[in-house]
């Protein structure tokens, strides 16, 4: 059974839409390069703090980072809509706007 994000954590679009994002990105706990040459860690984390050989982070640090993440793009993509998107909706858009 794959791992899943912790489902007690305040996400802000419906579970079952993070559970998708992460499904799609995999957990890895040790920073490895993706397909794009980027060192990437967690679930699909990138940035300055990912370094090859050096990252390892623990399942909820992967959590938090997805938490942050998710969080961030859902206030992007909730400015950008003219009408309220449903949980569904809103969860379909967070996860294209990821990439």
């Amino acid at each position: 059974m794959k791992p899943l994000p912790d489902p007690s954590l305040p996400w802000p679009i419906p579970l079952e839409a993070v559970a998708l994002i992460a499904d799609a990105e995999g957990l890895r706990l040790t920073a490895y390069r993706c397909p794009a040459g980027v060192a990437t860690c967690g679930w699909g984390a990138t940035g300055p703090e990912i370094v090859l050989g050096k990252t390892v982070w623990t399942k909820e640090q992967a959590d938090k980072a997805l938490l942050d993440d998710i969080t961030e793009f859902t206030v992007a993509v909730r400015a950008k809509c003219t009408q309220a998107p449903t949980g569904n909706q809103l969860g379909a858009l967070v996860s294209l706007a990821r990439g």
